[in-house]
């Protein structure tokens, strides 16, 4: 679904090419993405589903053009992690060091990060921890909706925790 809307919208652009790529150990990465030469890849809420995570990230800086970005969003905190997290298919969460280290590892610079939405931490904690939901309720989805214009406030601030991180690096590749 998120492919075809993202097709929809942005794959007139000719410095735009949005494809599935299977990241793992056994997936190709087609033809079509490697002689294209990518200066960016924007991965959200997606290195958590691949169990070899390192792999991946390994994987994405070889598409990578000498000095391309990768941009991360990933959920945070493994303290977090709970039921809600297994149903959506997540192997784990992340902590800052881990995912810096996993970075650093595959050849990254990294050149930002930090954490987002600080009340969807809280959200998560009550709702996985404390009253062990398997799901995230309808009805707060769209109460967070409303209130995440809300975190407004996370432009001026950096917020010391979050649900998820927003991190940047540059292949480091010469």
């Amino acid at each position: 679904f998120y492919l075809t809307e993202l097709k929809r919208k942005y794959g007139s652009y000719p410095n735009v090419q949005l494809e599935k790529l299977d990241l793992s150990p056994q997936g190709t990465i087609p033809v079509t993405v490697r002689d294209f030469q990518p200066d960016s890849i924007v991965c959200l809420n997606v290195l958590e589903h691949i169990e070899d995570d390192g792999e991946a990230l390994r994987r994405m800086k070889s598409i990578l053009v000498p000095g391309g970005k990768l941009v991360l969003i990933v959920p945070a905190h493994q303290n977090l992690y709970c039921e809600m997290d297994k149903n959506l298919g997540h192997y784990r969460r992340y902590e800052k060091k881990d995912l810096l280290q996993k970075l650093e590892a595959a050849g990254f610079l990294v050149e930002h990060f930090r954490f987002i939405n600080m009340l969807g931490a809280l959200g998560w904690f009550v709702n996985g921890k404390i009253l062990r939901r398997k799901i995230v309720p309808t009805r707060q989805l769209r109460i967070f909706d409303f209130l995440v214009n809300l975190l407004g406030i996370e432009k001026i601030i950096n917020p010391p925790i979050g649900l998820s991180i927003l991190i940047a690096g540059r292949n480091t590749a010469r």
